[in-house]
């Protein structure tokens, strides 16, 4: 099996780069940028490179899918964000429950504990009218 030269494939690539640059547009790159943003799950950076693509080009052709994606990644991050302030809010809500729980049990015990102490005082009182 014969390798080609290296320096071959070093030409067949540089000529390759050079031959796709001047055809990429930077409109269409910026918005590839955005989407591999995207792609990666760099979201809030994928935002600003669309935002910085529409503020740039807003009468592409891609204008429209570039608005669409970025309002659908920031609808993702507010809905995200809001789920975490609600998971929050709930763990605080479930120490406040458990807590509240506790304060019952305390409760329901002082009150059997009163309770027990009401029937020792009528015992008592039967008692004291027994020996009147």
């Amino acid at each position: 099996m014969m390798r080609p030269p290296v320096a071959a494939v070093l030409l067949s690539s540089l000529l390759t780069a050079c031959a796709a640059g001047p055809l990429a547009r930077p409109s269409t790159t910026a918005l590839a940028r955005a989407d591999n943003l995207t792609a990666q799950g760099q979201y809030q950076q994928a935002v600003a490179a669309y935002d910085q693509f529409l503020a740039e080009h807003a009468d592409h052709s891609l204008a429209p899918r570039a608005l669409a994606y970025r309002d659908a990644i920031a609808g993702y991050l507010k809905t995200r964000s809001e789920l975490a302030r609600l998971r929050q809010e709930l763990a605080a809500r479930e120490a406040e429950v458990a807590g509240l729980r506790e304060e019952l049990a305390r409760v329901r015990q002082e009150g059997e504990r009163l309770r027990v102490d009401l029937e020792r005082l009528k015992q008592i009182d039967l008692r004291q009218d027994k020996r009147r």
